[in-house]
C-alpha cells in the first residue's frame, strides 16, 4: 500500500521546497509499487499561493491521517505568524505521536514554533541559520549538513537539499536501491548523503582574480603530488607563517585541511565515475585506501565505499 505524504502549505511557501521532494516521491512510484500518494492541506481549503505566485488547490487540515508523513516547506510566508499559526496544532500532535515530519528549508521555523524542538538537532539553510538560533536558542541549529534526522523529525537545508532528504526517506521506506534508481531518474549524479556540506568556498572560487584562486587551481591539478604547506607558501610567494595566517583568514581552515578537503572531493568524483577505491586514492593523492578512509571519516563522516554504493545503477529508461 502506498504511503501518503501530506503537504502542509500556506500563502507564501517556497515552491521549490515543495516541488523538489515531491518529484522524488512521484518518480519513486513510477519505478514500482508501493509508491506515495500526495495530499495538499491548508488551514483554509481552496487556493493557496506560493511566494512566486503559483497556485495550489488544497484540502482541509482535517483530512490529515494519523499515518501520514507531514511535509512542511519553507518560504517567506513561514515568518508570518498569521500564516502558520493554524498549522501548529496539527504539527504538534504529529510530533508528539511519533508521526514522521519533514521540514524543508525555513519550514523548520514552523516546527520550532511548537516548542517541541528543544534539545533537538536540526538543519537550517546557512543564510537564516543565525536568526533561527537566535529566535529559538533551545534548538541545536546545524548550518553545515544537507539534512538530518532526529527521531521522527527530518530537517533539510531546503532548495535542492529538499530532494536529498526526500531520497533519504525513499531509502528508509523502500531501500537504497530504489533511492539510487530514483536519483538517476531525476538526472542526479547520486543521492548526496546527509554529511555533504552546504557551502564549500574552496570548490566555489569565483575566478583566478580571487586572492588564492590561482593557488587552489594549481593545487587541484597536482593532488597526486605531495602538497605540504611549505610548497603551497612558496607557490603563493609568501612566508609559511604569513601564508598560513592569510589563507586561514580567507577560508576559515588551514592549508593542510584545505588540501585534505580537495582530495576528498576529487576522490568522490573518481569513485562515482567508476574508479576502484585503490585507483581513486592514488588519483586524489592519498597514496593508499587507509589514508583515504580516515580522511573521508573526518570530512564526510562516511567511508569511501559509500560513494561507490551511491552510484546510480542502470535499469530505468525514463
Amino acid at each position: 500500500m502506498a504511503k501518503r505524504i501530506a503537504c502542509l502549505v500556506y500563502n507564501g511557501f517556497h515552491l521549490l521546497d515543495l516541488a523538489g521532494p515531491l518529484s522524488a516521491f512521484e518518480i519513486c512510484g513510477y519505478l514500482g509499487a508501493p509508491g506515495y500518494a500526495i495530499a495538499y492541506l491548508a488551514a483554509q481549503p481552496g487556493v493557496v499561493t506560493s511566494g512566486g505566485g503559483a497556485r495550489l488547490v488544497c484540502d482541509a487540515l482535517t483530512d490529515c491521517r494519523p499515518d501520514d508523513t507531514l511535509l512542511v516547506p519553507g518560504g517567506f510566508g513561514g515568518y508570518d505568524p498569521a500564516a502558520v499559526e493554524p498549522l501548529l496544532p496539527l504539527i504538534t500532535r504529529a510530533i508528539r505521536s511519533g508521526q514522521r515530519v519533514i521540514a524543508v528549508g525555513a519550514g523548520v521555523r514552523i516546527l520550532a514554533r511548537t516548542g517541541l524542538l528543544a534539545g533537538r538537532k536540526v538543519v537550517s539553510h546557512w543564510a537564516p541559520a543565525a536568526r533561527l538560533a537566535r529566535d529559538y536558542p533551545e534548538v541545536i541549529v546545524d548550518a553545515q549538513h544537507l539534512y538530518l534526522k532526529d527521531g521522527n523529525i527530518w530537517t533539510s537545508a531546503g532548495v535542492s537539499a529538499g530532494t536529498d532528504v526526500a531520497l533519504a526517506v525513499v531509502a528508509e521506506d523502500h531501500g537504497s536501491r530504489r533511492a539510487r534508481e530514483t536519483a538517476r531518474a531525476l538526472v542526479l549524479t547520486a543521492h548526496r548523503g546527509s554529511g555533504g556540506n552546504q557551502r564549500s568556498p574552496l570548490l566555489d572560487l569565483p575566478d583566478r582574480s580571487h586572492r588564492f584562486g590561482d593557488l587552489v587551481i594549481w593545487a587541484r591539478e597536482r593532488l597526486d603530488e605531495p602538497l605540504p604547506v611549505e610548497r603551497l607558501a612558496e607557490q603563493a610567494a609568501l612566508s609559511v607563517r604569513h601564508f598560513t595566517r592569510a589563507f586561514t583568514e580567507v577560508f576559515g581552515i588551514g592549508p593542510a585541511k584545505a588540501i585534505e578537503k580537495l582530495r576528498v572531493d576529487a576522490a568522490c568524483v573518481a569513485i562515482e565515475s567508476g574508479l576502484s577505491l585503490d585507483d581513486a586514492a592514488l588519483v586524489a593523492g592519498f597514496g593508499n585506501t587507509n589514508r583515504m578512509r580516515r580522511s573521508f571519516q573526518r570530512i564526510l563522516g562516511t567511508p569511501p565505499r559509500a560513494r561507490k554504493q551511491a552510484r546510480p545503477r542502470d535499469g530505468w529508461d525514463g
